[in-house]
């Protein structure tokens, strides 16, 4: 993991919307998913991680974990606001 010092900053849910894990901001700015089980399937994330986090995650690490959040943050926040 990258850095000391972690803080969860986002839920990933699955389709039924459980939440499956956890997104974690390290202090050097890369990210991490801390996984609450067996499923490794999100379909949402909430809230999603802002543009300017990503980049800066990505300047340090870019790697699936950070491609997977930066996926499921473009779908969210792509999604119509009720």
């Amino acid at each position: 993991m990258p850095g000391k010092n972690g803080t969860s900053i986002a839920k990933l849910k699955n389709a039924d919307g459980k939440t499956i894990g956890w997104a974690v901001l390290w202090e050097n700015s890369g990210l991490a998913v801390l996984w609450l089980g067996d499923n490794y399937d999100p379909v949402e994330i909430d809230p999603p991680l802002s543009v300017d986090m990503l980049k800066a995650a990505k300047a340090v690490c870019a790697d699936s974990v950070t491609e997977l959040l930066e996926r499921l943050s473009t779908v969210q926040r792509a999604r119509p606001k009720d």
